[in-house]
C-alpha cells in the first residue's frame, strides 16, 4: 500500500512540474489589431489641401509645423510637432490679394491682437512686410520663376524650373538646393542632396522651396509658400 502511494505521488508531482513548464495563456476577449496599413497611414491624408492646410517635416519625418483649418473661413492655425501654438494666417481679397498672419491668439470677439505680418501681391510681385508694414522681401515672378532679394536688393534665393523640379539657387546661379514633388509630398534638399524638409499638402514645388531659405521664421515662410501656392 506504501508503495502504492509513493508510485501516486510522483505521478502527481510529474504532472504539477509539467504543468509550470507549459503556461496556457490566456484567453483573449474582443482583442482589436492595428493593421500595418493604419499605422503607416500617409500624413497628407489627415489634412485638406482645399482648405489651406499642410504639414512641414524635417527630414527625418518628424513634424515641426502643421497649418490646421481655424474657426472660419479664412483662416488656418499653425502649431508645431507638439501641438503648441505658432500663429494664424488669414487670407483676403479685399483691395488685392494678400495674406495676413499673426503670431498671437485671436481674442473672444474674433479680433487678432497683433498682426506679425503680411504677403501683399502686386500683380506678379509679392511682398513680404512686417507688422508696421515695412517691406522685408520682395519676390518676383520671372522666367517661368522667382526672384527673391530682401529691402537692399541682395539676392536671398532664385527658384527656376528644372523640369518637374524647382532649382534653388544663389545671385550667381549656383545651386544651393532642390524642391521635387515625390508621391503625395514635396521633398526640399540641400545642395549635398539631403533631405531638409517633407511637405504634404503643397504641390507648387516652387512655393515649397521657399523653406530652404534662411532669415525667415516658420510663419513668414509659411505665408510666402502659401501665397505662391497657385
Amino acid at each position: 500500500m506504501r508503495n502504492l502511494m509513493i508510485v501516486v505521488g510522483v505521478i502527481l508531482a510529474i504532472g504539477l512540474v509539467g504543468c509550470g513548464s507549459k503556461p496556457v495563456a490566456p484567453e483573449r476577449k474582443n482583442e482589436v489589431k492595428t493593421s500595418a496599413s493604419a499605422t503607416n497611414a500617409s500624413p497628407a491624408s489627415t489634412i485638406n489641401p482645399a482648405k489651406g492646410e499642410f504639414i512641414i517635416q524635417d527630414g527625418a519625418g518628424n513634424t515641426i509645423f502643421k497649418n490646421i483649418w481655424w474657426n472660419d473661413r479664412l483662416s488656418t492655425k499653425a502649431i508645431d510637432g507638439y501641438g503648441k501654438f505658432i500663429g494664424i494666417v488669414e487670407y483676403w481679397q479685399i483691395e488685392g490679394n494678400f495674406v495676413q498672419f499673426t503670431d498671437n491668439e485671436k481674442s473672444d470677439n474674433g479680433h487678432k491682437m497683433g498682426v506679425t505680418g503680411k504677403i501683399i501681391a502686386n500683380g506678379t510681385t509679392f511682398y513680404l512686410e512686417d507688422a508696421s508694414g515695412k517691406k522685408i522681401a520682395k519676390i518676383e515672378a520671372r522666367d517661368g520663376g522667382y526672384r527673391i532679394k530682401d529691402t537692399s536688393g541682395k539676392y536671398l534665393a532664385k527658384l527656376k524650373p528644372e523640369g518637374s523640379d524647382c532649382k534653388i539657387a544663389n545671385e550667381v546661379g549656383d545651386k544651393i538646393g532642390k524642391a521635387k514633388l515625390k508621391g503625395d509630398k514635396i521633398l526640399v534638399e540641400d545642395a549635398k542632396g539631403d533631405t531638409k524638409y517633407q511637405i504634404y499638402g503643397i504641390k507648387n514645388v516652387q512655393a515649397a522651396a521657399v523653406w530652404l531659405l534662411d532669415g525667415w521664421t516658420p510663419l513668414q515662410k509659411a505665408a510666402v509658400m502659401l501665397a505662391l501656392n497657385k
